[in-house]
């Protein structure tokens, strides 16, 4: 009798994890599987391969020196908002890519790009630490030197983690949030916790433009 229960407390465990953590994380890559193939069959329509210059403004004084801002993300800060617009994949790290991540924006199964942080030359992403292991939850084990690598219809973008820190809530609010408006190209964000306290786990990439 005790062999069954154990056999059968054995077969519960084996059946919640599956459910909960393998059948969730298998679902993820095939999603970014099947992203992926989309993207690379829909043709680029605005932003070239190779990275264009764009004037910070269009009408300067003479007297004034313009600064060129690199093109990379024009193309997915246009997209329809909450659409799918490419996938990230990194370190224990797999999802699709959604446009928008604020109160309005639905990214419990993506990561979501904020649109007024972000700009054509810097994407800042929020995405959620699930329970399930999927999406951000691996974000606080990110290390500096760590590579990531962004799929969309105009190409990839391969990045190196050159930043991974715990900051605090109060910190980032206390900011206005500008504190993640860098002058890196890419930051994530996602809750983390340090010593019981929940914050936020920052990581900041910078792309690697000879790859």
């Amino acid at each position: 009798m005790k062999k069954f229960f154990g056999l059968l407390i054995f077969a519960l465990g084996a059946f919640l994890l599956t459910s909960e953590i393998i059948i969730p994380h298998i679902a993820e890559v095939q999603e970014v599987a099947r992203v992926k193939s989309e993207l690379s069959t829909t043709p680029a329509a605005v932003v070239e391969t190779s990275p264009a210059t764009t004037p910070v403004a269009e009408f300067v004084e003479e007297t004034e020196a313009t600064e060129p801002t690199v093109d990379y993300f024009s193309t997915l800060l246009g997209a329809e908002r909450n659409s799918t617009v490419g996938a990230i994949e990194g370190p224990q790290i797999r999802a699709t890519l959604t446009l928008g991540a604020d109160d309005n924006s639905d990214i419990r199964d993506s990561v979501g790009i904020h649109e007024w942080l972000s700009s054509n030359d810097r994407l800042v992403l929020f995405g959620h630490h699930m329970s399930n292991g999927t999406i951000f939850a691996h974000l606080p084990q990110t290390e500096v030197g760590d590579k990531f690598v962004i799929t969309t219809a105009n190409g990839t973008f391969n990045f190196t983690v050159i930043s991974s820190e715990w900051v605090s809530v109060e910190e980032i609010e206390a900011s206005d949030f500008e504190m993640l408006r860098n002058d890196h190209n890419l930051t994530m964000i996602s809750c983390d916790w340090k010593d019981g306290v929940k914050g936020r786990r920052v990581v900041i990439c910078d792309i690697d433009i000879n790859m």
